[in-house]
């Protein structure tokens, strides 16, 4: 163990800038944290890639996206951001789910089925997790849709000059009392 954590340049003896206190005390007690280990397997990942570094962040995509929904003034508008993020081409999810599914395939191919049945697991569930924010999505652009019937039908009624209080009646309310008729002569 020893060998590992100093042969490994992230532990330079007595030079602890820029280390966590909880990678000081691994050190100290001769062991890693599960942040060098992951660093160092990303590390390995890229070099048996072919790799010098790694890709952009895996998460900065979807800032924009957030900042749209974040800015969204409408229905509509925040209808629009989650589908794009949801859509089975471009977009997050899908992305997510095809890497979970590949995830279970690394799996599966090195013999660890149980690894492997708990990946198929999470991308399941994020299918389902996508197909019920496509069924929020369809129910916001319902509401988007009434929204902008209301609103042309305000508009038209502004336009015609028509109260659009209530509904339109072409025939007078029934009478409450007697009708008064203008006197005619003759009667």
């Amino acid at each position: 163990m020893e060998d590992v954590l100093f042969g490994n340049p992230d532990f330079e003896l007595y030079d602890n800038v820029g280390r966590t206190t909880e990678q000081i005390q691994a050190h100290r007690w001769g062991h890693e944290t599960d942040y060098d280990l992951l660093r160092w397997g990303l590390q390995d990942a890229l070099r048996h890639a072919g790799r010098r570094e790694a890709p952009p962040d895996s998460g900065a995509a979807i800032t924009t996206w957030s900042d749209l929904l974040s800015g969204a003034t409408t229905v509509l508008e925040a209808a629009a951001v989650l589908d794009h993020v949801n859509d089975g081409v471009d977009g997050a999810l899908p992305h997510l789910h095809q890497f979970l599914e590949q995830a279970a395939e690394h799996f599966h191919q090195r013999g660890d089925g149980e690894r492997a049945d708990e990946f198929d697991r999470h991308a399941l569930a994020l299918q389902a997790v996508g197909d019920q924010i496509a069924d929020t999505v369809e129910n916001l652009l319902s509401e988007a849709r009434r929204s902008r019937r209301a609103e042309a039908a305000r508009a038209t009624g502004r336009h015609n000059g028509a109260a659009t209080a209530g509904p339109q009646q072409s025939t007078p309310p029934p009478s409450t009392g007697p009708v008064d008729r203008p006197h005619q002569p003759g009667r």
